[in-house]
């Protein structure tokens, strides 16, 4: 038994079931899917605009989670060298950039975890977004 009532119903499931990189384009499709249905000749009943309205909603919440998490993505760290000198490697986390620089320290060298957002100077320099890399 399907879970849908309506047929563009399934696209909005499929926006909220899809990975973080398709989801910009699953939540396009369930705007589309929407949009043309609005736009047939026969009309959306009581009950399915309260659905499409209910739909819109849901897509608009689940838009903003998406550029929260994208902004948070932005966020990474660097390693600054004691000699002033930053690490090019990015890192999603501070523990995965301390790590990094534990192993790759001299003796008695330091260093600092500095923490960046989009306009970091570092990845700007290198022309390059961060692309989220893990690291360690």
């Amino acid at each position: 038994m399907s879970a849908v009532k309506y047929s563009w119903q399934q696209t909005v499931l499929d926006a909220f079931g899809a990975s973080a990189e398709s989801l910009p384009l699953k939540i396009n499709e369930a705007q589309r899917a929407i949009a043309a249905r609005q736009q047939e000749l026969k009309q959306p009943d009581i009950f399915e605009r309260i659905a499409i309205t209910d739909a819109l909603h849901s897509l608009k919440s689940l838009i903003g989670e998406t550029r929260s998490r994208s902004a948070r993505q932005r966020m990474h760290f660097h390693i600054l060298w004691a000699g002033g000198v930053l690490d090019w490697e990015p890192f999603d986390s501070h523990d995965g950039a301390e790590a990094a620089a534990k192993e790759l320290a001299r003796m008695n060298e330091t260093y600092v975890i500095e923490k960046y957002g989009i306009d970091c100077p570092r990845c700007v320099a290198m022309s390059r977004p961060f692309s989220g890399k893990t690291g360690a």
